[in-house]
């Protein structure tokens, strides 16, 4: 008792009591709290800005103000840049000009605008990986056993032919070398830049598992890599900027530019003789050709996607279309994530966009079936769509993630011989947009603006605009923001034919829809 009273002597009373606990909580656990929710939630931002950059954003080797000059040239012309970059590639000498055009940048710039140019990788990514790896330093050893200016283990380096003790530690031989190995894996993860780099810094084992045990690629919980993966972006974004260098020689940008025009010019030329051969009804060979699909790599689905600019690539390589098919491929390679690769197979956001009809009724389990190919020949048109039949009221997905632009009607008119009816267009970002023709506009899901997942219902199969045919989706791949009409196959795939004796009533009404409803 005397001890206690002793205490309470010492210590103010009121500590002990419940205004005590109350103001010790509100004094001391409160802000140790608030403390503990800022950092955490600093920390989730930080996790947050990871993925806010575009993750998306597949190899764009062309220098910012080359690009800017093939923009130009080609507004002037009417040619997509891409395209014009794409042919002055080619050029045997591309490499060694684009190499001049950085004098005085990073250490080694020339080196990085070269390699990138060979392997197809930005050179500005390619600094960043060097400024994170060594910060431009060639003669880095980590603890980990990596070598010089690109931190190449020694697997990877001699998986590029190099000694890990001899030329690996070359500076130049080793960034020709990081370059091909984040190239790689960039083509590994379809243009993911979080998961390419991911690879580059922890193994590809560790982000997606082995070939015989594969897995969904993520980024490993390992704190180095996780650093990595947001380090390299942000000085990849400052070197885009061109913060940190590279200055360009002018005189040489100038040069480039008369090259690039003189090949806008030409390709312009001999683009206005084929495409006046079909506006008048006496196809060239080479668009009579294109039409029939008789081009090896036109029926592949390499080349000709360009239509009569595709023959005056032709013309320009002298009747070379395996070069017109490289010129393409590299192309929609310029244009980002979604594209057409040399051998005529998408890469998309996810891999193959999904057929956009699905189970819900009709004669096939994969949801419909293909009564109109893409190309085939009506007459005095070619069709340029998929139509894929099913009975109405069939579900339509969206083929791939993206942005709805359009939702409207066209009806058929004088103005407009063949009509979709109601139709929806997405736009999947870098020019390439889908088109969804003849739903009913009561089933209609989505409107202007919405922002659509791959694989989500957008409508239903009908007969918006069709008086006479069966019901059936109308399908259409765009590229250079509905310019150009793509083959659908390489995205969707072929399909099942229809076998027209199994229509019956359901593919002609619908309990809710009519034909223009």
């Amino acid at each position: 008792m005397k001890r206690i009273g002793r205490n309470r002597k010492k210590y103010p009373v009121f500590l002990f009591g419940g205004l005590g606990f109350f103001l010790l909580f509100m004094i001391v656990f409160v802000p140790l709290i608030i403390t503990m929710f800022v950092i955490l939630t600093i920390q989730s931002n930080q996790n947050a800005n990871l993925y806010s950059i575009p993750t998306y954003g597949y190899q764009d080797a062309i220098p910012a103000p080359l690009k800017e000059v093939y923009q130009e040239v080609g507004k002037e012309y009417d040619i997509p840049w891409n395209v014009l970059a794409a042919v002055h590639r080619m050029e045997p000498q591309y490499v060694e000009l684009v190499k001049e055009l950085y004098p005085d940048d990073v250490p080694y710039a020339a080196v990085f605008h070269a390699a990138g140019a060979k392997h197809g990788v930005d050179p500005a990514l390619l600094k960043a990986i060097a400024k994170q790896e060594s910060n431009f330093n060639p003669k880095v050893l980590s603890h980990a056993g990596a070598r010089g200016i690109m931190q190449l283990m020694p697997a990877n380096c001699r998986e590029a032919g190099l000694d890990p003790n001899g030329d690996c530690w070359d500076p130049v031989k080793n960034i020709y070398a990081g370059a091909e190995e984040i190239a790689r894996y960039l083509k590994k993860y379809q243009g993911n830049l979080i998961y390419a780099l991911a690879a580059y810094n922890a193994g590809p084992a560790r982000v997606s598992g082995t070939e015989s045990n594969p897995r969904p690629p993520s980024v490993p919980n390992i704190a180095e890599t996780q650093n990595y993966v947001q380090k390299v972006p942000m000085y990849y974004e400052q070197f885009k900027q061109g913060i940190g260098g590279g200055k360009v020689d002018s005189d040489k940008l100038n040069q480039m530019k008369e090259k690039v025009v003189s090949i806008a010019r030409s390709l312009d030329d001999k683009r206005k003789v084929h495409a006046a051969s079909e506006k008048g009804g006496s196809l060239t060979g080479c668009m009579a050709s294109l039409k029939k699909k008789e081009i090896q790599e036109v029926k592949e689905g390499r080349a000709g996607n360009y239509g009569a600019l595709s023959c005056a690539m032709a013309d320009y390589f002298s009747q070379s279309w395996k070069k017109v098919s490289e010129v393409e491929a590299q192309a929609q390679l310029y244009l980002g994530p979604v594209m057409i690769t040399g051998s005529g197979k998408p890469i998309s956001y996810n891999g193959r966009m999904v057929w956009p009809v699905q189970v819900g009724g009709g004669v096939h389990k994969q949801g419909g079936c293909v009564s109109s190919p893409y190309g085939q020949f009506r007459g005095t048109y070619y069709h340029q769509g998929v139509d894929i039949s099913a009975p109405m009221g069939t579900p339509v997905f969206a083929a791939e993630a993206g942005r709805v632009y359009l939702s409207k009607a066209d009806p058929i008119s004088p103005s407009d011989p063949i009509g979709f009816g109601w139709y929806i267009g997405i736009d999947h970002g870098n020019g390439l947009t889908t088109w969804y023709g003849h739903i009913p506009r009561k089933s209609v899901l989505v409107k202007v603006g919405d922002v659509v997942k791959k694989g989500q219902k957008i409508a239903e199969v009908g007969r918006n605009g069709m008086t006479v045919t069966q019901a059936h989706l109308h399908f259409e791949v765009h590229m250079d923001n509905d310019r150009v009409r793509l083959d659908t196959t390489p995205f969707i795939g072929k399909g099942v034919e229809c076998n027209r004796s199994q229509f019956d009533a359901s593919y002609y009404s619908h309990p809710i829809y009519g034909v223009n409803e």
